[in-house]
């Protein structure tokens, strides 16, 4: 089997940090809902009260369970993430409990940006979309697809980038920034 030209697997703590972030809807919904239950907890009568405290314990343990598993899913997908850059394709690796390998001959590649929002340029990150031309994909308008790489350095996104438009043939490429609509 062929050997990659490059591999890029380990993308530093900031990328490690957003991974775990996409899950931050479950990690504040399970502090607050089990708080909630906690302070309601208070009210019950007193004839049961003698429960209060194992209810307590029980709540606070799943509530801890939740936001742990959401971490640990976070992690896992952060751990799964690989990009290997071949002579003739690009293969991507990534997911959390189904691991999703992609191959994409360089031939299809239409185009390639870097993406960064304003949150992103101030942590250095950035997203690389890569369009490619898919014959058999009737859904897409124009038979254009885009692969989206979150999450990258700054540094590591310019690298793939380089690599790719060398082996791809692709004239153009464009960096994003935000637009901002300042009225001075």
């Amino acid at each position: 089997m062929e050997q990659p030209i490059a591999q890029y697997n380990k993308f530093g703590g900031k990328t490690l940090y957003v991974f775990i972030a996409k899950y931050a809807n479950l990690i504040f919904g399970s502090i607050v809902l089990t708080g909630l239950i906690v302070y309601g907890l208070k009210f019950l009568p007193e004839s049961i009260q003698h429960l209060v405290s194992p209810i307590n314990y029980s709540v606070i343990g799943l509530g801890t369970l939740i936001i742990l598993g959401a971490v640990l899913a976070g992690w896992l997908e952060y751990s799964h993430y690989r990009i290997e850059i071949y002579n003739d394709f690009l293969k991507i690796m990534r997911g959390v409990f189904v691991i999703e390998e992609i191959g994409i001959p360089y031939k299809r590649i239409v185009e390639i940006k870097i993406h960064r929002t304003l949150a992103e340029q101030m942590m250095g990150l950035a997203n690389i979309q890569i369009a490619i031309f898919r014959e058999d994909d009737k859904t897409t308008s124009g038979n254009d697809s885009i692969i989206m790489l979150p999450a990258l350095t700054d540094a590591i996104a310019n690298q793939i980038q380089h690599s790719i438009l060398e082996r791809a043939n692709i004239n153009e490429t464009a960096i994003e920034a935000p637009s901002s609509n300042l009225n001075s």
